[in-house]
């Protein structure tokens, strides 16, 4: 049976990690659109869909209250 060791790993909140995995994300997909040819076509990355099962958190609701 494999049992993962996690040894010396900061615990963070699923707040931060969501907001840590967006903005690496983020870095991604800009780091695509600056690397396709440069055309007269504008390419743009507007979406804010999230690829997981939650497509908005509690905290989120909140927030928008």
């Amino acid at each position: 049976m494999y049992k993962p060791q996690f040894l010396n790993k900061e615990k963070i909140s699923l707040k931060d990690y969501v907001a840590a995995k967006e903005a690496h994300m983020n870095k991604i997909f800009a780091k695509v659109t600056d690397n396709l040819p440069k055309t007269s076509a504008k390419v743009q990355v507007t979406t804010s869909q999230r690829f997981t099962v939650e497509q908005k958190y509690e905290w989120e609701n909140e927030a928008s209250n």
